[in-house]
């Protein structure tokens, strides 16, 4: 089960070798949690479950690809969408003291998806913003 950055990025390397194209390389990636407020959600505890969903975002020079990831041990569970870079918007990014968040929105998806980055994750977050051009 990997708990810490380091280990969770080490288990995605070869999950998104076996899904990266011949020649595309990887700009950035981040681990993210969708839906209202994490401080919202510890205050209802395992009540608030079914309304978030982690993901792992990896933006490489072609595509914007979002991983489902288990919620207890971090393992992927399924590719949620790969979208081309052009039809991706990143747009309302905040940032917080803890916890930032931004708004993804693509043709994978009805409307925006709330995406909340820990403090950890915020230069992986501000590469992927620059580099999106939200």
């Amino acid at each position: 089960m990997p708990l810490t950055k380091t280990s969770l990025d080490t288990a995605m390397q070869p999950v998104l070798q076996g899904l990266c194209e011949p020649g595309e390389r990887v700009v950035a990636s981040v681990y993210c949690a969708s839906g209202p407020s994490p401080f919202l959600m510890r205050q209802f505890s395992f009540l608030g479950w079914p309304f978030f969903t982690n993901y792992y975002v990896t933006v490489t020079d072609r595509r914007v690809i979002l991983h489902e990831m288990t919620k207890m041990a971090n393992h992927v569970k399924s590719v949620a969408f790969v979208d081309p870079r052009e039809t991706v918007q990143i747009t309302k990014v905040k940032r917080g003291s803890l916890w930032s968040s931004l708004r993804y929105s693509s043709p994978s998806t009805t409307k925006p998806i709330r995406l909340n980055i820990h403090r950890n994750r915020r230069p992986e977050m501000d590469t992927i913003v620059a580099d999106l051009g939200a």
